[in-house]
């Protein structure tokens, strides 16, 4: 038996208008990094409120293991756009107990790492948020079926 977490990305709310020269509007995804594993939403294009909706899993394995989501601007013919990041504590959904479903929204926040600066030197303030739902279960890992 292994304990997965089970992620769905729901939507996100509030984008900053970062694509200069077209609607301003973003092509927003998320991108999802846990303990070497890695996910990622597909691009949802013009739009500063993006519905996704898509499932994935981790491996839990353990309380203080954190799961690192950034929201990216897909861009044509140049460097995707970094908007904000965020974390979603396994712990969090640890403590809602068996089966229990936390549907939250994360606000992004800014990274050293990556400035808010779009082609031309122009630079956007980071805002938004996204809401995530999660729940852990176990899972026989051995026929791969849910035991939750």
């Amino acid at each position: 038996m292994t304990t997965r977490l089970f992620i769905n990305v729901v939507e996100a709310r509030d984008l900053p208008k970062v694509d200069i020269g077209t609607t301003g509007v973003a092509d927003p995804y998320v991108k999802l990094f846990s303990a070497g594993e890695t996910a990622e939403t597909r691009v949802i294009w013009n739009t500063s409120i993006p519905l996704w909706d898509e499932h994935f899993d981790f491996r839990a394995t353990h309380s203080s293991q954190v799961i690192r989501c950034e929201l990216w601007d897909k861009d044509k013919g140049s460097d995707d756009d970094f908007m904000g990041w965020f974390q979603l504590h396994v712990s969090d959904v640890e403590r809602l107990g068996p089966g229990g479903l936390l549907d939250a929204w994360y606000e992004l926040q800014e990274d050293r790492r990556y400035a808010s600066v779009l082609e031309g030197g122009l630079t956007f303030k980071i805002r938004g948020s996204v809401r995530l739902k999660a729940r852990l279960k176990e899972v026989d890992d051995s026929v791969g079926v849910d035991k939750a």
